[in-house]
C-alpha cells in the first residue's frame, strides 16, 4: 500500500482516500480525494498513502497489512490504510490509552 491508482471517480472504491486535517483541529477525518474539491482543503494538512511511508520504510499500518496479507489486488489496500489510520488517529486523540499501533 504504497500509492493511489485512478479509481472510480465517484467515491465507491475508496482507493483516493486521504487524511483531511482542519485548520484549527486536533484531528483529520479521512475524505475520497475524488470528491473533494482542492478549495475545500484550503490551509488544510492532507496526508496521502505517500506521506505515511515508503517501501523501504513502511507506516506501521502498511506494514501489517502487507505482513498478514490483508489485500487482494492491492488497489484499494492504499484507501483501507488511509482510513484505519485516520479512525485510529482520532480515537488516540479522544482517549488517549496506549496503542498497539502507533500512527505517529
Amino acid at each position: 500500500a504504497t500509492s493511489k491508482a485512478l479509481g472510480c471517480g465517484h467515491g465507491a472504491c475508496g482507493a483516493c482516500t486521504v487524511v483531511v486535517r482542519f485548520p484549527g483541529e486536533s484531528h483529520g477525518q479521512a475524505v475520497h480525494a475524488c470528491l473533494t474539491p482542492l478549495c475545500a482543503v484550503h490551509l488544510c494538512q492532507v496526508t496521502t498513502i505517500e506521506g505515511l511511508g515508503s517501501c523501504r520504510a513502511p507506516h506501521a499500518l502498511q506494514r501489517t497489512l502487507a505482513e498478514n496479507h490483508g489485500s487482494q489486488c492491492g488497489f484499494c489496500s492504499p484507501g483501507f490504510v488511509m482510513s484505519i489510520f485516520g479512525c485510529s488517529r482520532n480515537l488516540q486523540l479522544s482517549s488517549p490509552q496506549p496503542n498497539s499501533l502507533n500512527t505517529d
